[in-house]
């Protein structure tokens, strides 16, 4: 009987463990929202099911811990009075400390058996992300949806002050619709030490000097803020997208926006910028075609070509398998790493991409921002705030990685850092220390708020960038790096460029690369009116099979956040698709450090 009772002994102990207790508990739950302003309170919600006995034996604490660090904050959750019968809900409210650093914060529920102290289940949650928004833009309103070229827009913008004190010195602008890390009109000097206009901009200053109370609210009631004009032709140099300039004595109708931006009053810090609601411009003299926003395919019904889509292979085609083979040869690297400014911003690099798969050869893709801002308010239907930017950014970084995986890269080789969108700038020239990081404009955060990132809250700050991208070449160490050209319009396309060539220059003095790595620029979409680059190039085409070209050209219907709708819309026949891509190759970047600090 010993043995009997021995072992019966010992299934008793076990049913009754609080270890095996345990084994049948189920957390579940999550912070109660994506993302809270220093300050305020977060709220953690947690269920509890495959509850044994009496529910009061259980304590829960949401364990709150700032990424990277080893301080845990942990807080007894209350059980709600609405619990379920088979469930246990609870709630924890952990108020957010004015002075919190901004960033990813992970959450951990565990479970403690109140009579024996023993944790009895653990489960990580969620994560959510604390930002540091002072001033915000609540609404902006124009008089009427319908102007004629000349005629006055008027205006009317609420505005909030987010933190306990007073915020003085504020200059409120009303602006042709740009962004303004874009627009040459920036706020930015360029390396000259000049401030650039841009006239197409419109500028007008609603409000200078202008103080908000703590916690309080002010409305700049309905005034004269801009003229109606038409602005196709003019957008892409201030918004990075925009349609083509109308060459006709009297333009059609269009649709337009508008921008409202609240800065320091020496134009040094933006604190918030929101667009307006859409209006239509157009003559007396024209109602027709009718005019489309960008949130449609096409502008104008005239634009749609009813013809191409029957005619992407040749007649009597009706796959690839029915078209002539093509090969494309290239003299291509042992290895490619390409760093890209935004999500979208590896489609100009898609055929060489393509070749280096098709040739099973190594590939890296880096994107240094989230591309939290562009198209942020379409995508929401509504002015985003600090949550739905970040949102915003993981949606624009899922387009890219399925984009890649259309042309064959998987998920392994892509890699985030989320920066700013319109945030390099201000990185490289103003915030070279991590102890002094930039804040986000639309983000609102200093440190990367994303837990899906090579380094979740990376400080937004030169140094930091820079080993980070050192560790990426010296980890991968590519034959080949592109990038885009540093000359570019766009500040967060040059500074990506400055970020890599500045990284391998370090690495060039350390002899950790090899000297005879290419470096490859895109070409350059506009330039910015900035100091040039002094590197020398040279042509370094890419040529594309048909099936590549195909495959880019599909790739680009992924990015719909970006106007994927407008591409697919505007597809063009397989006999139309460019066979090559140019780049230029960086003949001499291992020279010329520093000229741009």
């Amino acid at each position: 009987m010993r043995p009997f009772l021995g072992m019966f002994l010992l299934s008793l102990a076990c049913l009754t463990s609080p270890g095996r207790a345990g084994d049948s508990l189920v957390v579940e739950g999550g912070p109660a929202d994506t993302g809270y302003n220093v300050g305020s309170t977060a709220t953690i919600r947690a269920g509890l099911k495959g509850i044994q006995g009496d529910p009061a034996r259980y304590s829960v604490f949401a364990d709150i811990q700032y990424t990277g660090t080893t301080a845990v904050a942990s807080v007894e959750m209350d059980r709600q009075p609405r619990s379920m019968p088979d469930e246990l809900r609870y709630e924890a409210r952990w108020p957010v400390p004015a002075d919190a650093p901004t960033g990813v914060y992970t959450v951990t529920v565990h479970v403690e058996d109140r009579s024996t102290r023993e944790t009895v289940a653990t489960r990580k949650l969620r994560s959510f992300a604390v930002y540091r928004k002072l001033v915000r833009i609540a609404r902006v309103n124009l008089d009427k949806t319908f102007y004629s070229p000349g005629e006055t827009i008027q205006c009317e913008t609420v505005l909030e002050n987010l933190t306990d004190r007073e915020i003085g010195g504020l200059r409120v602008e009303f602006s042709n619709a740009n962004y303004p890390w874009i627009a040459t009109f920036s706020g930015e000097a360029n390396l000259s030490g000049k401030q650039p206009e841009n006239p197409a901009l419109a500028l007008k200053v609603l409000r200078a000097n202008l103080s908000l109370p703590a916690r309080g609210e002010t409305t700049l009631p309905m005034m004269p803020a801009g003229t109606a004009a038409f602005l196709q032709g003019t957008q892409v140099a201030v918004l990075g997208a925009g349609g083509p300039a109308r060459h006709e004595k009297i333009p059609p109708p269009e649709v337009d926006q508008y921008t409202v931006a609240v800065w320091n009053a020496d134009r040094t810090v933006l604190y918030d910028m929101q667009f307006s609601p859409r209006a239509i411009v157009r003559d007396p003299n024209r109602d027709l075609p009718k005019p489309y926003s960008n949130n449609f395919t096409h502008p104008y019904n005239t634009d749609i070509d009813f013809t191409k889509y029957r005619e992407f292979y040749a007649p009597g085609q009706t796959s690839r398998a029915d078209a002539k083979t093509e090969i494309a040869a290239n003299n291509l690297p042992s290895s490619l790493l390409v760093f890209c400014p935004h999500e979208d911003d590896e489609h100009p690099w898609a055929g060489l991409i393509r070749a280096m798969v098709e040739a099973s050869r190594p590939v890296r893709v880096v994107f240094f921002t989230g591309g939290d801002v562009g198209a942020c308010e379409r995508y929401y239907s509504k002015p985003c705030g600090p949550n739905e930017a970040r949102e915003f950014g993981m949606v624009r970084m899922e387009e890219s990685a399925e984009a890649l995986e259309h042309i064959g890269l998987t998920r392994d080789k892509v890699t985030f850092l989320g920066l700013p969108d319109g945030g390099s700038g201000a990185i490289w020239s103003e915030h070279v220390k991590g102890s002094n990081p930039f804040l986000s404009i639309y983000l609102a955060t200093d440190h990367a708020p994303y837990e899906n990132v090579l380094k979740p809250n990376l400080p937004y700050a030169r140094d930091a960038v820079i080993d980070v991208v050192k560790q990426i070449i010296q980890d991968f160490r590519p034959a080949m790096i592109a990038t885009p050209h540093p000359d570019e319009r766009h500040v967060d396309h040059r500074t990506a460029n400055w970020f890599a060539i500045k990284a391998c220059q370090e690495l060039l003095r350390e002899k950790h690369i090899d000297p005879g790595t290419i470096v490859l620029a895109d070409q350059a979409y506009g330039a910015g009116g900035f100091k040039p680059a002094p590197y020398h190039y040279e042509k370094y085409p890419v040529y594309l099979s048909g099936e590549a070209a195909a495959l880019k050209q599909e790739m680009g219907w992924i990015y719909q956040s970006q106007d994927g709708n407008i591409d697919e819309g505007m597809k063009r026949t397989f006999a139309e698709l460019p066979r090559e891509e140019v780049h230029y190759r960086i003949v001499d970047w291992q020279e010329h450090e520093g000229w741009n600090e």
